[in-house]
């Protein structure tokens, strides 16, 4: 029989994917809720006042959000995460290729 690997081992993450859920997780419970979740978003728009560019972000992390979150249960486990910055980085290339940045 095969035992499912715990998905708070994930041996095979990028030390900073574990570095990056654990600051986020505050809680500590081993998952992001959107709460959590959502302080990456403020994080990337602490810079700018521009009220558009903050939604459009906001509005990006939520498909991200969503689309990660492969079991449905409304939290990202670090598997999860690391899944999320890899569509992450695939929009946006695909945004350069298409000038939209």
């Amino acid at each position: 029989r095969v035992m499912a690997q715990d998905a708070g081992a994930a041996p095979l993450l990028p030390p900073e994917v574990k570095e990056q859920f654990a600051e986020l997780d505050r809680n500590g419970d081993g998952s992001l809720d959107k709460e959590e979740f959502f302080a990456l978003v403020g994080k990337q728009t602490e810079d700018t006042d521009d009220e558009v560019v903050t939604q459009r972000v906001h509005k990006q992390y939520e498909r991200l959000f969503a689309a990660a979150d492969m079991d449905g249960d409304g939290l990202l486990n670090v598997r999860e995460l690391d899944y999320m910055r890899t569509l992450h980085e695939n929009s946006m290339l695909n945004e350069l290729r298409q000038g939209l940045i």
